[in-house]
């Protein structure tokens, strides 16, 4: 059994006398206008939706002997909304009679990137050739191994 004195109780009472909200912290220094975790949670309203999707494939071909043609092609998709509304009855906004707020926000991306390489195989030597695009730009290059 765990002694009382290890339980946790709620420092400041989360309603006035009225039922509303408690709306003062008295365990701040000299006390403060606040919106309890109480009010947020249950008058706040924040929805959050986001979506992801990935993929990636690649042919890889030899159409002689020691010429290895590989392409590589990827996709990602990735969409947020974000939707919070403050309501009016909020502590803090009763006390500043400022009313409801509410917000909105919505980030969208989308990558594409393909990539293509040839590359020889001789006795000792592997040269490959590459380009690399993505929707916005293109790199290229040559390595010697």
């Amino acid at each position: 059994m765990v002694p009382l004195h290890h339980l946790p109780f709620p420092t400041i009472p989360a309603y006035k006398a009225d039922g509303s909200f408690n709306d003062w912290n008295s365990q701040w220094y000299s006390g403060t206008l606040f919106d309890s975790p109480l009010a947020n949670v249950l008058l706040r309203k924040n929805d959050r939706l986001e979506k992801s999707l990935s993929s990636m494939a690649y042919p890889e071909i030899t159409p002689v002997k020691n010429i290895l043609i590989r392409s590589t092609i990827s996709y990602s998709d990735l969409s947020r909304d974000n939707d919070q509304y403050i309501p009016s009855t909020m502590p803090t906004r009763v006390n500043a009679n400022s009313g409801g707020y509410a917000y909105k926000s919505a980030y969208y991306e989308n990558n594409l990137l393909n990539e293509n390489t040839i590359t020889y195989k001789g006795r000792s030597t592997a040269i490959t050739s590459s380009m690399r695009c993505t929707v916005s730009r293109c790199r290229s290059g040559n390595t010697i191994t």
